[in-house]
């Protein structure tokens, strides 16, 4: 029995999870009784088939003993041509989505076989007649406590089992005083294991409640695992990656490019002077300034299906894959004149004018290490600084310095290499005052 839609799991699941733990099947709703048959169908369908199977092979075990009572071949008549196809279509049936033929298909059998042994009871000696009767009996008896049925279903089992072995036994003519004594003790015996059967099924139903709510809880606790994750590997402040979240979301973006042979592209963007920016114009100014300027990147990396993150301070990170690692500069620009257009008043409701200087690095992922990316475009980002800041620098690769793009007077200047590295010791004072 497939579910009909997976939100009906989910709201049986929900529903199931308030239940008390003894309320009783017939006070579950509609969607819980569903989830349920859902959760045990297969269960009980194999262990029909196997208690059928077992059925036809006892049934076809039993003929010799008709011979010994006499009624050889009517026995082996109506076990081969009556039950036998009985089973098979039992087996049959049982594999069926609907509850009309699953449930002829358990009881069916079951009643025929003991009708049947009945029936030879009345063609034997009378002396046999109660062992066959009897024998009926345990195999109803034993089918109720054995098929895996809930109680309603074993009800008819029972109540069309002792109907099954009393009908021949009435129709012909045979129900003297013993025989109406053990009809009634084999109606007492039909119905005695409903009880046991009732409280397997309150058990059953009781362990299922708990299961519902064992698997609610830890699909919580996943949600909520889920949730923490996600926050540890983002930044409050800019609603971007923090450092952890990109190194961990690179590293597969890397993978991906190194398996596909596209070419990757890192770029570094730090704000200019934001340490004096803090000191002049307070944190809170700052922290707005840090928010929208990650509003920006993410934005603008998004459009690109790259991944952006705050890298730490004010400086931050994206990853561009594929076609559009090639506009890595491009993009950087782009980000460049709209960090340099953003409205940031004072208190006093005065404009503040900052810039950020852009490092980037563009090559194919199988020619460079992860780290490798990151360090070059540092390197780039730092040239970028000691050359005037406000600009985006390339990186080049080998004895080549990074390439420069610089914004001046709104309109911009071609691309150029430059001619001098920066000093060493401009370098050092960079790294050692980053953002400064």
């Amino acid at each position: 029995m497939a579910p009909s839609h997976p939100d009906d799991l989910q709201i049986g699941m929900e529903q199931g999870c308030v239940l008390e733990e003894d309320a009783p099947y017939s006070s579950w709703s509609g969607t819980v009784q569903r989830l349920w048959l859902i959760t045990h169908c297969r269960r009980i369908t194999r262990e029909l088939r196997f208690c059928h199977l077992v059925g036809l092979v006892l049934c076809v075990a039993c003929i010799p003993l008709d011979a010994v009572a006499g009624v050889l071949i009517i026995g082996a008549a109506l076990r081969l041509g009556v039950v036998v196809p009985l089973y098979l279509i039992g087996i049959w049936l049982v594999r069926s989505e609907h509850t009309l033929p699953r449930l002829v298909g358990a009881v069916a059998p079951v009643a025929g076989f003991a009708g049947v042994v009945s029936f030879i009871g009345t063609q034997t000696i009378a002396e046999l007649s109660d062992r066959y009767l009897m024998a009926a009996t345990m195999l109803v008896a034993i089918a109720v406590l054995l098929v895996p049925l809930r109680i309603g279903p074993s009800f008819w089992l029972s109540f069309s089992g002792f109907l099954a072995i009393a009908l021949p036994f009435v129709l012909a003519g045979a129900v003297d005083a013993d025989i109406a004594d053990l009809l009634l003790y084999s109606l007492v015996c039909c119905a005695f294991p409903l009880l046991f059967k009732r409280r397997s099924d309150r058990l059953r139903d009781q362990n299922f409640i708990l299961s519902l709510k064992s698997r609610q809880a830890q699909s919580e606790l996943l949600k909520i695992n889920k949730e923490l994750e996600n926050l540890a590997q983002m930044d409050p402040l800019t609603g971007l990656l923090n450092r952890r979240g990109f190194e961990k979301r690179f590293s597969a973006t890397f993978d991906a490019a190194l398996a596909s042979g596209e070419p990757l592209a890192v770029v570094l963007l730090d704000v200019d002077h934001f340490k004096h920016f803090n000191d002049t114009y307070g944190h809170q100014l700052g922290d707005e300034c840090l928010s929208k300027i990650g509003d920006l990147l993410n934005t603008e990396i998004q459009r690109h299906k790259g991944i952006a993150a705050r890298y730490g301070g004010e400086e931050f990170i994206a990853a561009l894959t594929g076609s559009e690692s090639a506009n890595a500069v491009g993009i950087a620009e782009r980000l460049r004149k709209k960090i340099a257009d953003l409205e940031i008043l004072d208190t006093c409701g005065a404009r503040i004018r900052i810039t950020a200087s852009f490092g980037a690095r563009i090559a194919r992922a199988a020619k460079l290490r992860q780290q490798e990316f990151i360090r070059d475009a540092d390197g780039a980002l730092y040239a970028a600084k000691a050359n005037g800041r406000n600009r985006v620098a390339l990186y080049q690769g080998g004895d080549k310095l990074p390439a420069e793009r610089k914004m001046e007077g709104g309109c911009e200047s071609k691309r150029c290499d430059a001619r001098v590295s920066p000093p060493q010791s401009e370098l050092t004072s960079y790294r050692r005052n980053r953002g400064a």
